[in-house]
């Protein structure tokens, strides 16, 4: 298995680790609004352009960059929930983090067709 995939592994594998301590509050959290879109766009973005910029840039391998860069984008996202759990101003949300895993998916699939 290439070094790349296990990262995409060991992201998913820690997002469903740390799953129970990441709940919704008691704010109402919809499947569709502007913030579900916002987690997704930036999470597509940031894993596109860190892919790029570590294969263009870097010169690491096509699937190392995309790895790392899944990996890399979908821990901010689940840093920022868990962050997001700790202050009580701020809404914590098991469907931020689906969307930010359909956003790094996203692209995971750009940046392989792109690079």
């Amino acid at each position: 298995m290439k070094s790349g995939y296990k990262l995409i592994l060991t992201a998913v594998a820690l997002f469903f680790l740390l799953i129970t301590d990441v709940m919704a509050s008691e704010k109402i959290d919809h499947w569709f609004s502007r913030d579900k879109y916002q987690h997704f766009t930036i999470s597509a973005f940031y894993t596109l352009g860190t892919a790029t910029i570590l294969n263009r840039h870097f010169e690491q391998p096509h699937g190392g960059s995309i790895g790392i860069a899944a990996g890399f984008t979908f821990s901010l996202g689940l840093g920022k929930e868990i962050a997001d759990k700790r202050k009580q101003t701020e809404t914590s949300s098991i469907k931020d983090l689906i969307w930010d895993a359909a956003g790094v998916l996203t692209g995971v699939a750009l940046a392989s067709i792109l690079l």
